[in-house]
């Protein structure tokens, strides 16, 4: 009687595992995936950083090399008019590579601190789903691959939560605003109660432990202090087998308060660095002519240049003559520069070689420290 009570018994205990085993549950794929996709994005933020701050540094360089062509033309050439025209969009091509230069150290800033974010939160990320995807024996597994079908496991690098291995930044310029854009992280709606519940039997991860911690295997599920934590909560089971997923699309309305915690503030560095300024480094001089012209920034360096060839006049004193000023010197549409280009490139300059008397073509001589010591080479006492 002893042993058949002893199997009875033992057989009623491997029922209950099984059964209680049956309602374990894995991870829905709606949950994870859309997290490791939002990792590839995270993952771009060096890169637009540097791509960012490229052409910052290409537009600078870019514009002084234009500004000292101009002064190199405009200190030969005749009639007048040139030389207004040329030396007062050389000034305005200094001053615009000023500006753009008084930027970059906050560009460097805002870049560094979304690349800080973006890495932490990845990271943070891509750790949460491989500790999920190791939680296995094998046979069992604790992601779902489609709804709440299907082993995840093998698709966890291709979805995005592959282990980093570049060498290299990243050559993308921006988010793919389908998982970031100016409210949030846009997959990353809430998943609350049994919305992020997958496949049963299969994983235990989310399952409490049946007693107190100092006595018993297992999580500690049931309160906010005691639960499952992963990924700085982007996944979390604060339920027994209920795996969840916090608000993260819209740092807005309901959602408010969570702009300020870790997810908000990511969120915001990375909307920093999509909002810092791309500069279009211009590299067909005709076209980066014809835009200074065009800029309304451009007349005061025209009255500048003006004054300082008009006795007892200040700059101001011009800017009545607005238009025609504009007109004559630009053209409406800053049409005049083709023709000024035109002329730069048949023009001549010495000093720009290692013979410092030997002739050039302006045109061909394309550094900016060969420009520059044309420049003074032209302006060496006679």
């Amino acid at each position: 009687m002893t042993s058949k009570r002893a199997v009875s018994l033992l057989l009623l205990a491997l029922a209950s595992t099984s059964s209680g085993t049956a309602s374990y549950v894995a991870v829905k794929s709606e949950l994870w995936t859309p997290q490791c996709e939002l990792v590839k994005e995270l993952r771009k933020a060096a890169g637009i950083t540097s791509a960012k701050l490229e052409a910052k540094l290409k537009a600078i360089n870019n514009l002084e090399k234009m500004s000292m062509r101009l002064l190199l033309f405009g200190q030969q050439t005749s009639p007048l008019d040139n030389q207004v025209t040329a030396l007062a969009l050389a000034l305005a091509a200094q001053k615009k590579a000023a500006k753009i230069q008084s930027t970059v150290s906050d560009s460097v800033k805002t870049g560094l601190l979304a690349t800080q974010y973006g890495g932490e939160l990845a990271g943070g990320i891509v750790s949460a789903v491989h500790f999920l995807k190791h939680a296995s024996d094998g046979a069992h597994y604790c992601l779902n691959s489609n709804g709440k079908n299907g082993d995840g496991r093998p698709a966890v690098d291709t979805t995005g939560c592959a282990t980093l291995t570049a060498t290299e930044v990243s050559t993308e310029t921006g988010f793919n605003k389908g998982d970031i854009n100016d409210d949030g992280f846009v997959k990353l709606t809430a998943l609350t109660t049994t919305d992020g519940a997958g496949q049963t039997g299969t994983c235990g991860v989310f399952e409490t432990a049946s007693g107190s911690g100092s006595t018993t295997a297992g999580i500690q599920i049931g309160t906010q202090n005691a639960k499952v934590h992963l990924a700085f909560g982007a996944i979390e089971g604060t339920t027994n087998r209920q795996p969840t997923r916090p608000a993260l699309n819209k740092f807005e309305g309901a959602n408010l308060a969570a702009e300020e915690t870790f997810f908000g503030k990511a969120h915001k560095s990375l909307k920093a660095l999509t909002l810092d300024t791309t500069e279009n480094a211009l590299e067909d001089p005709k076209a980066m002519l014809k835009q200074l012209a065009t800029e309304p920034e451009a007349m005061e360096p025209l009255y500048t240049v003006l004054s300082g060839a008009s006795p007892n006049k200040k700059p101001a004193d011009f800017s009545p003559q607005n238009q025609q000023l504009k007109s004559r010197y630009f053209g409406e549409a800053g049409e005049k520069t083709k023709k000024l280009w035109d002329q730069i490139n048949a023009a001549k300059t010495i000093g720009a070689v290692e013979e410092p008397h030997r002739s050039s073509n302006l045109s061909e001589v394309k550094t900016a420290d060969d420009l520059s010591k044309a420049f003074f080479s032209t302006r060496q006492p006679q």
